[in-house]
């Protein structure tokens, strides 16, 4: 027989555990700030921080000059164009001065008869007014184009005129015979220009007409058929002249501009600032048209530098001068020329009559001045060669605070 007892105690633990409540990653990679990035995928971070301790532009390391051209230019020509003048004689009028052979054709108007021959005819002479075209020109060279059309029945022979300038008496043409101009056909004849003053008022004095008449066929005679003069000129370059002139060229420029930087050898250039100047002086009583050209020189890559301008007439017996400016900012400059070369750029320059047609005095003693260049240039970009420099800084101190984004509160954790 076995006798126990139970204890009047319960059991217990009394245990200290420690268990993780939470699990986390933590690198660098979990600071925040802006001033870190992350390379290439290769996971190294780094930290880059930027502190200014000198100031470096394009002002510092080169100057771009400043480019002047002035232009003295005499006119060389000076063209006059076209200009035509007619003048017309009615078979009637000529019959008239055909004596009594004259007279047979007068009464036999509008019947079909035999046309006599007649010779040494001499209508009186006749006056053109060209003074709406021009009023004066003193011709250094050109032509006068003559076109006779014979609109008679008849042929006509030995036709002789004169052409001379109303006021002054002075000959322009003279023609001693053209031998044969058939019926109804006509006949054109140059004339050589030279060193001769033209009126806009000219007398035609036709000297000689010979007919063989109709050679005994009956014809259709009309008094209103007419012979018909043109006298148009050709060619005309003028010394001076008062007249309507048509458009033309008077200045023509090209140039390569380089400029001289004292080493630096730039092949292009972006400005940030500057402009084209152009001054003109001229003594011109006409209207002129200016334009100036960068082909090189574009805006958003696409528009080429163009400048164009209207430049006002001179007063009489005066001159006039007109300065503009012209902002060339953000213009990209392509300074390699047509050589592949540097520090050069093309321009071109115009300056033309912009026809009024008015009537006006141009002379090729008159004068025109141009002035024009690229100011107060000052690049915002520039590529190629830009010399060398030594520069100083300093000396100097700053303060650096690059670890201050290193803290307790720049910390994050992954999801728990």
């Amino acid at each position: 027989m076995i006798i126990g007892c139970e204890p009047d105690q319960k059991a217990r633990w009394n245990s200290d555990i420690v268990l993780p409540l939470a699990h986390a990653n933590l690198s660098i990679n979990d600071f925040e700030g802006e001033n870190y990035q992350i390379e290439n995928g290769d996971g190294a971070l780094r930290f880059v921080y930027s502190y200014k301790f000198g100031n470096l532009t394009t002002d510092t390391l080169f100057q771009v000059p400043d480019t002047t051209i002035t232009k003295s230019v005499s006119l060389k020509s000076l063209k006059l164009g076209t200009k035509k003048v007619q003048q017309v004689y009615t078979l009637g009028q000529v019959a008239k001065n055909a004596g009594p052979k004259g007279n047979l054709i007068i009464v036999n108007d509008g019947n079909k008869s035999t046309i006599p021959s007649i010779q040494n005819i001499a209508p009186p002479p006749e006056n053109i007014n060209a003074t709406n075209l021009f009023e004066r020109a003193q011709v250094k060279d050109g032509k006068l184009v003559l076109n006779i059309d014979n609109g008679f029945p008849v042929e006509l022979t030995e036709v002789s005129f004169i052409i001379k300038n109303q006021n002054s008496g002075s000959t322009v043409i003279k023609e001693d015979g053209i031998s044969s101009i058939p019926a109804k056909s006509s006949k054109k004849k140059i004339y050589e220009i030279k060193d001769q003053k033209v009126e806009g008022n000219l007398t035609v004095d036709i000297l000689n007409i010979n007919t063989p008449g109709s050679k005994g066929a009956s014809v259709k005679i009309d008094t209103s058929d007419q012979l018909l003069i043109t006298i148009k000129t050709k060619d005309f370059n003028v010394v001076s002249a008062k007249a309507i002139f048509p458009a033309q060229d008077l200045v023509t420029d090209t140039a390569n501009i380089k400029y001289n930087m004292g080493g630096p050898e730039l092949k292009e250039m972006r400005v940030g600032e500057g402009y084209i100047g152009i001054t003109t002086n001229h003594t011109i009583s006409d209207s002129l048209y200016l334009t100036y050209d960068i082909p090189k020189a574009k805006l958003n890559g696409v528009e080429p530098l163009h400048v164009e301008r209207p430049v006002p007439p001179a007063p009489p017996n005066g001159a006039i001068e007109k300065e503009a400016r012209y902002d060339i900012t953000d213009y990209h400059v392509d300074l390699r020329a047509e050589n592949d070369t540097f520090n050069t750029f093309k321009t071109l320059l115009r300056l033309s009559i912009d026809s009024t047609g008015k009537k006006v005095d141009i002379s090729l003693n008159d004068s025109i001045f141009i002035t024009y260049g690229l100011y107060d240039i000052k690049p915002s970009f520039a590529q190629g060669y830009l010399g060398q420099y030594d520069f100083s800084l300093g000396p100097d101190s700053i303060n650096i605070d690059a670890f201050k984004e290193f803290k307790a509160d720049k910390i994050t954790l992954d999801d728990v």
